[in-house]
């Protein structure tokens, strides 16, 4: 006989933070079929929103080249990656702000489909790409999707699912992005080392996610019992209100100091790799790069892990603790990795360690975010607070190199470049927990 499990719904009590009751079940029991479609659905989009990102990361250096042609100097090429990349961030920005503005404004299924098609189309068109000029186009308006997508994504899943599953639906939604890093890592080392324009023309495969979404993702009820509210999507309003301004700046804060210093430490994983390789005497440069490549992808294993241990961890100690936990880990990992790790396996053993904290505090975003805001600015906010971190962050790479040339190399740098976490810390100060409550109306 089928057990019969009783569910017992959540009350409010003081200070409207939600009761627990003494007997929980598991937060994916009584989930159903649409609610699961909706989380794949948006992990899917997201997965090859990061996808899209990284592989450009990869293939960038011979992309750049190849448009510029055979008379483009090294420092030429490193020049103009620099500014396809900038580019890249300002597309991000515009595109959080924009498509989280119209998610709020005409419904979160049609902005999903409109921010799928614009990464997958603009990616595949990178393969024919003739000059500098339109890369760097290109990766605006690829950039424009994979941030709007992220804003929806986010919205939308906090959404649908009930009060109990929301934390750990959010948190799997984000940590998917592991699988993007692999894909592109992986696509980075067969098709494209050989051919990258054929790379990019993979780019179109999302776009079949569109079907999936016109077949099984329904607007949320919460979305559509504000469809008549003049100010939904109003970006304005996330400064006029004091409550919200608070919410705005301190979110901004966090997303920014997490790029920011995602930038300064973790992103320096190949060349940390490369020091030490070099200091143990390797010198074959095709070795130094395969080495480095792996060195990155075996760091993705704690990327990941990070991720995916986000929403028990804050289900448990409360969203600023996490957090704080995951910037801490940062401050203490830095040194250890940059400093202390003397060969190959160390730097390695370190860097998964690093990447835990640098790269799983971005679970929390999309957990925390979509809980600041009503629902009639949910996805204005969440993709405000995700995305104005990436022009903030943008001179992080170019500062480094600078800090590098200062500090006498990239290991005193990276160290110092970390600090930036403390000011993420400071943010906290003035975070909301919202922890078992429920999503603001």
């Amino acid at each position: 006989m089928t057990p019969i499990r009783t569910q017992v719904s959540a009350q409010s009590g003081p200070n409207g933070f939600v009761v627990k009751p003494q007997t929980e079940s598991r937060w994916y029991e009584g989930i159903t079929r649409p609610q699961w479609m909706v989380l794949l659905i948006a992990s899917l989009g997201w997965v090859f929103d990061v996808f899209e990102g990284q592989l450009y990361n990869t293939l960038k250096t011979p992309a750049v080249t190849a448009v510029m042609g055979p008379g483009a100097s090294p420092d030429d090429v490193k020049s103009i990656t620099g500014l396809t990349i900038t580019c890249f961030l300002a597309g991000g920005a515009l595109g959080g702000a924009v498509f989280g503005v119209l998610a709020d404004r005409i419904g979160r299924r049609k902005v999903m489909i409109m921010t799928i098609l614009l990464y997958s189309i603009f990616t595949a068109l990178t393969a024919f790409a003739r000059t500098w000029q339109e890369l760097a186009i290109l990766r605006f308006l690829v950039a424009l999707g994979v941030a709007g997508e992220w804003a929806v994504g986010a919205a939308l899943v906090s959404e649908i699912f009930p009060e109990r599953a929301r934390t750990a639906a959010s948190g799997l939604f984000h940590a998917s992005s592991g699988i993007g890093v692999f894909l592109a890592a992986i696509v980075g080392m067969t098709i494209g080392a050989t051919d990258w324009r054929a790379a990019f023309l993979l780019g179109l495969v999302p776009a079949l996610l569109t079907l999936g979404v016109r077949a099984g993702v329904q607007e949320p009820e919460r979305w559509t019992r504000v469809q008549g509210v003049e100010s939904r999507g109003n970006l304005p309003e996330l400064f006029t209100d004091p409550v919200l301004r608070r919410h705005t700046l301190a979110a901004a804060g966090l997303a920014t100091v997490g790029l920011a210093g995602l930038w300064s430490t973790a992103f320096w994983a190949p060349e940390l790799a490369r020091e030490v390789l070099k200091g143990s005497g390797m010198t074959d440069e095709t070795e130094l790069r395969r080495l480095a490549g792996q060195a990155m992808l075996l760091m993705n294993i704690g990327n990941t892990a990070g991720l995916l241990c986000f929403a028990p961890l804050t289900a448990r100690w409360g969203r600023r603790r996490t957090f704080l936990v995951y910037h801490v880990g940062v401050l203490l990992m830095a040194p250890i990795a940059f400093l202390g790790a003397q060969d190959y396996g160390q730097a390695v053993v370190a860097l998964g360690f690093l990447g835990f904290a640098a790269v799983g505090m971005h679970a929390g975003y999309a957990i925390y975010f979509p809980e600041l805001f009503p629902t009639r600015l949910r996805a204005t906010g969440a993709g405000f607070c995700f995305n104005v971190g990436r022009i903030v962050a943008a001179p992080g790479p170019w500062l480094m190199t600078l800090l590098s040339q200062q500090v006498g190399g990239l290991r005193v740098a990276a160290v110092i470049a970390s600090s930036v976490y403390v000011l993420g810390i400071a943010c906290l100060a003035f975070t909301p927990e919202t922890a078992d409550q429920p999503l603001p109306e």
